[in-house]
């Protein structure tokens, strides 16, 4: 799923590409959920990945 965030409030805005891959998961192991953060470059600083995870959770 691609998503585009754009949000414009008089200082510089906010702007995000977001791209989430959904695919089955071998369950044979107990797992039922696993994220996979594929960011690189530091494009979005370290402290946001839990939140962007528990979005996804809750979605």
């Amino acid at each position: 799923h691609d998503y585009t965030h754009k949000k414009q409030t008089g200082g510089s805005g906010q702007f995000a590409k977001i791209q989430i891959a959904i695919a089955p998961l071998d369950t044979s192991d107990g797992e039922l959920y696993e994220f996979e953060n594929k960011v690189t470059g530091g494009r979005i600083p370290r402290e946001y990945i839990p939140s962007v995870d528990a979005g996804i959770q809750d979605a």
